[in-house]
């Protein structure tokens, strides 16, 4: 299990009290050839709801160019615990459909750069990205938390705007296009 640097043993995002910025870590710098993609994923599509998702797919960059791609189960782990999955495969970048706040800041804070609001195929989004044209909103988020029935809008469209990725550095995510 991969930890984070200065942390207590027996740390994980299970049993961390949350939020707990003691442990937060700046994004890493990456270079646009060599990096780690995550993608929520289900039956090729990007999955859109995060804290659902049974399976990841993983990619490997190597010279800005997908080198291989796995798909990860996520071990019946639901919501914050999937973050642990995330950092146990060394993911860089991670590309999803809908977020909770919650774990949008668990994922954010682990230093993971997070594209949500992505649709589609999950290699054609991945494949986007790496051009820097990926369509994803910045302002995605999940709300069904709230009670009741699943009523979020993490499966909304692009609210007339296009976002588009750029090279991530820095903690900056997103160019408006």
């Amino acid at each position: 299990m991969q930890r984070l640097p200065s942390m207590p043993a027996g740390f994980t995002p299970l049993n961390n009290p949350f939020p707990c910025d003691m442990f937060l870590i700046r994004p890493r710098e990456l270079s646009p050839d060599n990096m780690r993609i995550a993608v929520c994923y289900d039956d090729g599509e990007v999955f859109q709801h995060f804290g659902r998702t049974e399976y990841f797919k993983i990619y490997d960059v190597e010279d800005g160019k997908v080198v291989s791609s796995r798909i990860v189960g996520n071990g019946g782990l639901a919501h914050g615990g999937l973050v642990q999955i995330l950092l146990d495969n060394g993911v860089d970048t991670f590309i999803c459909g809908g977020i909770g706040a919650g774990a949008r800041q668990m994922v954010q804070s682990r230093g993971i750069n997070i594209l949500p609001g992505a649709q589609g195929n999950c290699d054609a989004c991945v494949e986007a990205f790496l051009k820097g044209s990926l369509q994803y909103d910045p302002e995605t988020e999940c709300h069904h938390h709230d009670g009741g029935e699943h009523s979020c809008n993490c499966h909304r469209s692009f609210r007339g705007n296009d976002f588009k990725a750029s090279v991530i550095r820095g903690g900056a995510s997103a160019d408006e296009g």
